[in-house]
């Protein structure tokens, strides 16, 4: 089963086609494009996302108070807020959320399991978030039982190292993407992960210089100039830091 949440790189849906008919896939119910219209940019992360979004909407002081400083009602300090580095995104008049990741990716999935009584086998590691960590630690180990949200996750413990490892002793095909290429006579480094393609969460911690946005404008430029400019990425960026872009 693969899920095209309409916002994956062109690579690994050319790579998923090669399987024929023994890939199922689905789709969502909304693009990722409606989404963006809809809801707004995912930017920095989940949580400053949703708390620029929920600051926003809000008309309670209170709230404003929490989302911004983490100052709760009974004035003690909570550990959830805006970094202080991002209070300026709160006066930028688009708008940000962690929404589409709920609508493009769990929603589809949920609704194929429901369908077809069938339980997922993921490849997620515990090395790519605390997040995915803390679950594996309560779930006590790859497999969840809890009725419900069954889930088996085989590769929780393999690190990036073990997974070349396995593929250069199986001879294991992967996509392209995933390696150095020349692209139009320039070098595209490859990538080390390839969640959704326009996903923004994370980028601040990329090179101004070589990002996952930069290497989209080399890989995909039509789709890269629509994004930019016709979707309203460009201002996101420019917002975020990323002025020079392509």
């Amino acid at each position: 089963m693969f899920n095209n949440t309409t916002n994956e790189h062109k690579e690994i849906l050319d790579f998923v086609k090669t399987f024929g008919d023994d890939v199922i896939w689905t789709r969502p119910r909304m693009t990722f494009a409606e989404t963006l219209q809809k809801y707004g940019y995912p930017v920095v992360s989940k949580q400053t996302a949703r708390f620029i979004d929920r600051y926003k909407k809000t008309k309670s002081e209170a709230m404003k108070l929490f989302y911004k400083f983490g100052i709760n009602k009974d004035g003690s300090q909570s550990a959830f807020r805006i970094a202080k580095k991002w209070h300026y995104l709160l006066d930028e008049d688009f708008l940000t959320t962690d929404k589409c990741c709920d609508i493009l990716k769990k929603e589809p999935i949920h609704k194929f399991e429901k369908e077809t009584g069938l339980k997922p086998i993921n490849g997620v590691m515990t090395s790519e978030s605390n997040q995915r960590k803390m679950r594996y630690l309560k779930n006590g180990g790859c497999i969840s039982w809890t009725e419900g949200k069954e889930i088996c996750s085989p590769l929780s413990l393999f690190t990036e190292d073990n997974i070349w490892e396995l593929i250069d002793k199986f001879n294991i095909e992967i996509c392209p993407i995933y390696y150095d290429q020349i692209i139009n006579g320039e070098l595209v480094t490859g990538e080390k992960r390839t969640g959704c393609a326009w996903c923004l969460f994370g980028l601040n911690c990329e090179s101004k210089d070589d990002n996952r946005i930069s290497r989209l404008a080399k890989r995909e430029p039509k789709r890269y100039n629509s994004m930019m400019d016709k979707l309203g990425y460009r201002k996101v960026l420019v917002a975020l830091g990323f002025e020079h872009l392509p």
